[in-house]
């Protein structure tokens, strides 16, 4: 269901230095395949998404995906420590960590405003950051939708980045933001 999809920027994932946060916006189910097609098989190889804890919980078939693509479950709302220490681990084990910043998809195409927890995760492991934007996946499968269609996708991949010494949590999303926007 993805053309392509078509990858801008990929000369940036030669700045890798070890696991990071992949940081896509969020706009279909789709996501995660198009930024495992996009990252190729060097960077895939050990890759695994934080999937909305309550995503998990819902119905026995979701559950199943989220397992089967290798997500794991984040909490969304309060607090999330366990959610942010499992997500340290992960990085910690050597795995790229994919977090969406928008915390959930948008239903306008549009970019949502990215959450702060993207922020404390960079600060607090100061792993490097790849900021992502993924292009015409909405129209694949939009939230709400049921059966998806063929559409040209394009993942925009950005340099790296890193929370700068002194810079709060608020501030790097921010900037984060900024980027995938641009």
């Amino acid at each position: 269901f993805l053309v392509g999809p078509r990858v801008v920027g990929r000369e940036n994932l030669d700045a890798l230095e070890g696991p990071s946060l992949i940081c896509p916006t969020h706009a279909s189910h789709f996501d995660f395949s198009a930024i495992r097609l996009a990252l190729g098989s060097r960077h895939r190889r050990r890759m695994t998404a934080a999937a909305a804890a309550d995503y998990f919980a819902t119905k026995k078939s979701r559950w199943f995906m989220a397992a089967w693509l290798g997500a794991f479950a984040f909490n969304r709302t309060g607090r999330g420590a366990d959610s942010i220490a499992a997500a340290e681990g992960l990085l910690a084990a050597g795995w790229h960590v994919v977090l969406f910043p928008e915390g959930t998809r948008t239903t306008t195409g549009e970019i949502n405003p990215f959450q702060p927890g993207i922020g404390l995760l960079a600060r607090h492991t100061r792993r490097q950051v790849l900021p992502v934007r993924i292009v015409g996946i909405r129209q694949v499968l939009p939230k709400g939708g049921r059966r998806p269609h063929r559409h040209p996708v394009e993942v925009r991949i950005g340099a790296p980045i890193r929370a700068l010494p002194g810079e709060d949590a608020r501030a790097f999303t921010a900037r984060l933001e900024a980027i995938a926007a641009a």
